[in-house]
């Protein structure tokens, strides 16, 4: 289905341009087609990194939002990261809009000993636009993925990274 193959498609994304960053010369020299529409190799080198870079934080982000959001389909439980005592940016985007701080960093670090916070916790984020919060940061780091990728003319390459970093904004796992 289309939408099996724009999750492939990201899986690879992420994974080329992740090894890009791991190895800028290795990917360089096997980026193919889009290499070859690049004006020069350093605004090539340095527009990857700043897509890569924006593009890995929007995906975190967003599986963070998930956490919160989502269901049977997500391949995790729903509020693991609260188990694991982890303060993502939906709750820091809670605790924000609330000031209601120093009580829910109580509530999660007694989460190992009380289990029925997490729930709490994640109707707190819910009620309190944490979702919202992370979601303006989501689309913004979505935005810079994709205006790195202005150092490059326009091409079926470029226009597929492009896609890739719109889909994590709507990706559902």
């Amino acid at each position: 289905s289309a939408k099996k193959t724009i999750v492939s498609l990201l899986v690879v994304g992420l994974a080329a341009w992740g090894a890009f960053a791991a190895s800028p010369e290795f990917t360089y020299r096997r980026a193919g087609s889009l290499a070859t529409h690049a004006t020069d190799a350093k605004g090539f080198a340095e527009a990857a990194k700043a897509y890569a870079r924006n593009l890995g934080i929007a995906f975190q982000i967003k599986d963070d939002i998930l956490d919160y959001t989502g269901g049977a389909g997500l391949g995790k439980p729903v509020g693991i990261d609260i188990r694991e005592q982890k303060i993502t940016l939906p709750l820091l985007g809670a605790i924000k809009n609330t000031g209601n701080g120093a009580e829910i960093r109580k509530m999660i670090s007694e989460i190992h000993g009380k289990p029925e916070y997490s729930e709490e916790i994640r109707r707190f984020v819910l009620k309190n636009g944490g979702v919202e919060y992370a979601g303006k940061w989501l689309e913004k780091y979505i935005g810079e993925a994709i205006e790195a990728l202005g150092a490059f003319p326009d091409c079926e390459e470029k226009e597929a990274l492009a896609e890739i970093a719109r889909f994590n904004a709507l990706r559902t796992r």
